[in-house]
């Protein structure tokens, strides 16, 4: 990581998953994430995951078969649960030198000299949970640019794509909450419409490290 705004990214990513003090992972060196750089149409992006399937670690760890092993376990919670995450970024700055309709970028650490960076993929999934007072079982956020430019399969939404340039029932960025499993095909995008259940709630990229502090800040009520 030559580059010194990875490693400040690597660095917090690092600093922010010690700080929540609700996390543990069982990996030689006890270390809480894998990181990696990763090379895209010719750019630089920094790898942040732990938990994720073994497709996603061969394809994200290609030069490393040690990182991407450790890369599939997830963290474990105190009291209860575990937390997966993806997490594919770099640090991004003004001006856009071409156009790019799919960028996401979200705020950072503006205090640590990277104010802005950009998502290329990414997710965090908490599960497992314990019976708790508010009866949640998962929590997901998910961004993922391809379902969202599919059409919606409620025709009242049908319009919306052209307007909004994707589908709202499936924001790129949202948060999936209490959604019953309603197919057991890997990477179905099938839903149960009937389900109040079953909500995916359209929002703008969050700050990665606010997302996770957030999440501790709540845990340490449940």
């Amino acid at each position: 990581m030559s580059d010194f705004r990875f490693e400040k990214i690597k660095n917090a990513f690092e600093r922010c998953f010690r700080d929540a003090g609700l996390f543990e992972r069982d990996v030689s060196g006890g270390s809480l994430i894998e990181t990696d750089i990763l090379r895209k149409e010719g750019e630089k992006w920094l790898v942040v995951a732990a938990g994720i399937n073994e497709g996603e670690a061969a394809t994200l760890f290609p030069a490393q078969p040690k990182r991407a092993e450790r890369a599939g376990t997830p963290l474990t919670i105190t009291g209860g649960g575990d937390i997966s995450f993806l997490f594919v970024v770099r640090p991004f700055s003004f001006p856009i030198q071409k156009h790019l309709p799919l960028t996401f970028i979200a705020h950072f650490a503006p205090g640590d000299d990277v104010p802005l960076v950009e998502l290329r993929s990414g997710y965090l999934r908490l599960g497992n949970l314990p019976d708790n007072d508010v009866g949640l079982t998962a929590l997901r956020w998910d961004l993922d640019s391809v379902p969202s430019h599919r059409y919606p399969m409620e025709d009242w939404l049908r319009n919306w794509p052209t307007m909004l340039n994707h589908n709202p029932a499936h924001a790129p960025s949202h948060l999936h909450i209490n959604s019953p499993q309603v197919s057991a095909e890997p990477g179905s995008d099938l839903r149960d419409m009937s389900s109040p259940r079953n909500l995916r709630l359209g929002m703008g990229v969050p700050n990665p490290l606010s997302l996770i502090l957030s999440l501790a800040s709540w845990l340490r009520a449940i």
